[in-house]
Parts: structure tokens; sequence; C-alpha cells
């Protein structure tokens, strides 16, 4: 596919070689966030309400929309820069949609793998403040 001919081309012009690392995600990781995985697990552990752990670690901003730290300051700005640098290579990217004009879709320069790793971080605290929702992320 052309999304495959594209991350593999841009391979070599990879500027964080971190980002696309599975392994190395837990690197990318907010110490914040962390904690509150760990919180989770112990909860898991001493069979605490999951939903009851984690409101003390998100931000309710609006009715079901929550927020909290994901990523290190130092992984957003390399994640902004990976993307400026992407796009002066000239190779194509296909945007997220037709209002966007500067974005591009992560998983095609190659960052698929590492994705999936950062969602499978995030499902335990999906399902914690979305038990039916979350307990599948796509």
């Amino acid at each position: 596919s052309t999304a495959t001919q594209v991350a593999e081309k841009y391979t070599p012009l990879r500027k964080h070689a971190t980002l696309f690392s599975p392994a190395r995600v837990d690197e990318l990781l907010h110490p914040e966030f962390l904690a509150m995985l760990q919180s989770l697990d112990a909860a898991d552990l001493m069979g605490t309400d999951p939903a009851a752990v984690i409101k003390g670690w998100v931000t309710e901003e609006a009715a079901e929309i929550y927020s909290f730290p994901l990523l290190t300051e130092k992984a957003c700005d390399m994640l902004c820069d990976e993307v400026e640098h992407f796009q002066t290579t000239g190779l194509p990217a296909r945007r997220p949609n037709s209002m966007n004009n500067y974005g591009i879709i992560l998983n095609e320069i190659g960052l698929k793998e590492a994705l999936s790793v950062l969602q499978s971080s995030i499902a335990p605290v999906a399902r914690a403040l979305f038990p039916v929702e979350g307990q599948s992320l796509d």
C-alpha cells in the first residue's frame, strides 16, 4: 500500500528514533501517567473500584470528557518536531480529514507499532473511566 511505502521511505529519514520504537514507549510516558497506572494495578490487586481510583488522577473537563498528562513534554516536542521534519521530506501525506491541511496520519509515517503500544498503555485508564466502551479501543 502507499502508506507502507511512505513509512518505508521515511525510515532512514527519521529524526527521533525513540518515537518509532514500541519497546521504548515507556520512556515517552509522563511520570504522573505511570503513577496512575500503578494506582490502577494496586486497585485491581486489592479489589478496589478502578473508577473511584482513577477520578483522583484525571480532570473532568466536561461531562465524560477527561484529561490527564500522557506524554512527557520532551516526547511532545519530539513528536511535533518529527511531524515538521516529515513535512520537509516531500513524501506524500494523507490528511486526517478534509478540514485539516497540516495534520498527518501518524500510522502512515511509521508510528503504527509504537502507537499500538501507547494505546495498550491507555487501555486500563479507558476501562476505568468507561467500563463498557473502554473494553476495546480502536
